[in-house]
């Protein structure tokens, strides 16, 4: 799985520009943790360092984890980012108790030990910290009829595990962690080809349907 991800910097470039969202996004997650004197947070798949930067220039120890080396070396060398380490999680060694606000996000579909992976999370998350996880959603129907179909399971290359909303939610529990908010949800697509534009119909008439994913939001009890 390193190996897989070295290059994915090659394959798409960053720009130094840090969008509106990315600070709007952060601002959210902001809000969502309760006060505290030295406030750290940990972007998981950091890529570039965007969301870590953001974190950083609202006064946040901000720290990142990314597996692409060409990833690393743009955070460093053009955004002076220090703190996002080349390697995966399980190397990764941060003290228990550590973080306020922990973004896992679309990680966990691509790693090999996923309940170890989140109670190792978990652990790290301070007390009333945290977890701001996202993954695809197997179940949204529009998918589920294209495996009955096609036989296509969406696993193999760089997807590892699916995990249905239950299966998620019931893992985050297990953890240790209370989810505040779990929700599957869709987007619309750029592209003009004709199965991009019956998903944008399906997306504006019955969203449910294209579904493709679910975000999860929970927190370590005090």
């Amino acid at each position: 799985m390193t190996s897989y991800y070295a290059g994915y910097g090659d394959k798409h470039p960053s720009t130094i520009e840090i969008s509106t969202k990315i600070y709007k996004d952060a601002d959210r997650l902001i809000g969502l943790t309760r006060n505290t004197r030295h406030p750290r947070f940990l972007d998981i798949g950091a890529g570039s360092g965007v969301f870590v930067k953001a974190f950083q220039e609202r006064g946040w120890e901000a720290f990142g984890i990314e597996l692409s080396e060409s990833c690393v070396r743009f955070a460093r060398e053009r955004r002076n980012i220090l703190t996002i380490s080349q390697c995966p999680i399980e190397a990764a060694d941060f003290p228990g108790e550590f973080f306020d606000i922990i973004n896992f996000w679309h990680v966990i579909e691509h790693v090999r030990d996923p309940w170890w992976i989140i109670r190792k999370i978990g652990d790290w998350l301070k007390p009333g910290g945290i977890l701001i996880l996202g993954t695809p959603n197997p179940e949204s129907p529009d998918r589920l009829f294209d495996r009955v179909l096609n036989g296509r399971y969406g696993l193999g290359g760089d997807h590892t595990f699916g995990f249905p909303k239950r299966t998620l939610r019931r893992m985050v529990q297990a953890a240790g962690l209370k989810v505040l908010e779990h929700r599957v949800y869709g987007r619309p697509r750029a592209s003009i080809r004709f199965n991009d534009r019956i998903h944008n119909l399906l997306y504006r008439l019955l969203p449910y349907v294209v579904a493709h994913f679910q975000a999860l939001e929970a927190r370590r009890p005090l």
